[in-house]
């Protein structure tokens, strides 16, 4: 945790308002900084063709921790108020709080598909530096334009983990809690509930968020 501050205030004996705000960090762990993996060409995963297309193209595998990665972090915001109503109902609590947690820069595992995408439909360098391709090329359907492509075979192409998902929770907690004096102990009932508003997730910075609610 980075930093955490909280605040309650006692309006009266039975009422109390509450917030929070806090910023946490984890960094990455060892098999996503250290892992790896290899995948030989064929068998269930070793293909590098075009997705939603036919033609296969069985390449090595290589996934692979990144020990580059930056820290991931999140930022949490609750506020609420807690009912205690002792005057009418002794023992009996009462609590409602809104939560938002929203994560950046969140560690996703090495994704050879996005690596593959990366370099043939983006151009981009870091990915094409991670792949070893064949001399020799084939025709596919381009699964986007539905025309033929020419595409140069691979060899070997390597993923690392990477930061760059995100993901928004946002909801409502419900809490209430009834207390009773049963001979010399107490006997404490408890109820829990949720309402989940929305939990947004984007597993990849290129592609929009979804709502898994």
């Amino acid at each position: 945790m980075l930093f955490r501050s909280n605040g309650t205030w006692d309006i009266v004996d039975a009422f109390r308002l509450r917030a929070s705000q806090s910023r946490d960090s984890r960094a990455g762990n060892f098999r996503e900084l250290y892992y790896g993996q290899k995948i030989g060409a064929g068998g269930l995963f070793g293909y590098c063709g075009p997705a939603g297309t036919s033609f296969t193209d069985a390449c090595n595998w290589s996934l692979e921790g990144n020990p580059d990665l930056r820290p991931e972090k999140s930022d949490t915001t609750t506020f609420g108020f807690v009912v205690s109503p002792t005057d009418w109902v002794e023992g009996l609590q009462f609590s409602v709080d809104y939560f938002r947690i929203k994560i950046k820069d969140a560690i996703q595992q090495a994704n050879i598909q996005d690596v593959i995408d990366g370099c043939r439909d983006r151009n981009d360098p870091a990915d094409c530096a991670l792949i070893q391709f064949k001399n020799t090329t084939y025709v596919a359907t381009d699964p986007t334009t539905g025309q033929p492509r020419t595409y140069q075979g691979i060899e070997n192409v390597r993923a690392l983990s990477f930061n760059g998902a995100a993901y928004a929770f946002k909801g409502v907690d419900f809490s209430s809690t009834y207390t009773m004096h049963v001979g010399s102990g107490n006997l404490v009932f408890r109820l829990l509930a949720e309402n989940m508003m929305s939990q947004e997730f984007q597993n990849n910075p290129r592609l929009p968020a979804v709502n898994i609610v």
